[in-house]
């Protein structure tokens, strides 16, 4: 081959060459920066951390338990936290969404994404939806549900051991929205109720009602499962 041909082929694979180097450089530029304005954007509030939807809404996701939140055995997630509305949980970016040192977790109205939680191998959730129960699968825990998601769980998977059908439903009723707390009960009386900071909300929680009668937490006892509905004024 002609030593010319040669040079000119040397020259223009050094080139393709240097601009791949330069390309992924970029890239990799690009990406940590990215991961630090991500990482910058965790936002601690009580028990947790949290980052902002990215469209302006008031809404929030949960990336991980705050060190305050990493002390306590009981975790109860919220329905709001800090203003924001909880719409999920995110692992995105290098969240590290660890809820491992909760021995019981209340998951409340939150169901999407809940599988991206870490949970440890003898932990109780209250809430959740299937997806999370391959995770609970593999362990130890136990996972208390509403009706419907008993009913996909029960329905999707053979082993369901470790599953059961919560024995209290608080049925959030907030703007047309049911966004459902479950609860178990111990000797009759229900042994966790949701409590709300409604100070960012439109309406205050009156209290909550088995049909038309008010329950009195501290002394009704539960005979049946039961869906408590919320009363707002």
């Amino acid at each position: 081959m002609n030593k010319k041909i040669i040079i000119i082929i040397s020259s223009v694979v050094g080139a393709l060459l240097i601009g791949f180097i330069a390309f992924f450089i970029i890239i990799n530029v690009l990406s940590n920066n990215d991961l630090k304005k991500r990482k910058n954007a965790e936002i601690i509030y009580g028990d947790f951390k949290y980052v902002k939807y990215e469209d302006g809404q008031k809404l929030a996701y949960l990336v991980g338990l705050s060190d305050e939140g990493k002390k306590k055995d009981t975790i109860v997630v919220p329905f709001q936290i800090d203003g924001y509305i909880i719409v999920g949980f995110s692992n995105y970016y290098d969240y590290d969404c660890d809820f491992t040192t909760a021995k019981n977790i209340y998951l409340g109205a939150v169901e999407y994404q809940c599988s991206l939680m870490k949970i440890g191998k003898d932990t109780t959730i209250y809430g959740g939806d299937y997806g999370l129960y391959k995770k609970v699968l593999k362990t130890n825990s136990k996972q208390y549900v509403s009706e419907s998601e008993y009913y996909q769980i029960t329905k999707n998977y053979s082993n369901h051991d470790n599953v059961f059908h919560a024995s209290v439903v608080f049925d959030f009723d907030y703007e047309d929205k049911s966004y459902l707390y479950v609860s178990s009960e111990k000797d009759g009386l229900i042994t966790y109720s949701p409590e709300f900071d409604t100070s960012n909300l439109n309406y205050r929680l009156e209290g909550w009602y088995n049909g038309e009668t008010r329950w009195n937490l501290a002394t009704d006892l539960v005979t049946e499962n039961i869906v408590l509905n919320a009363r707002w004024r």
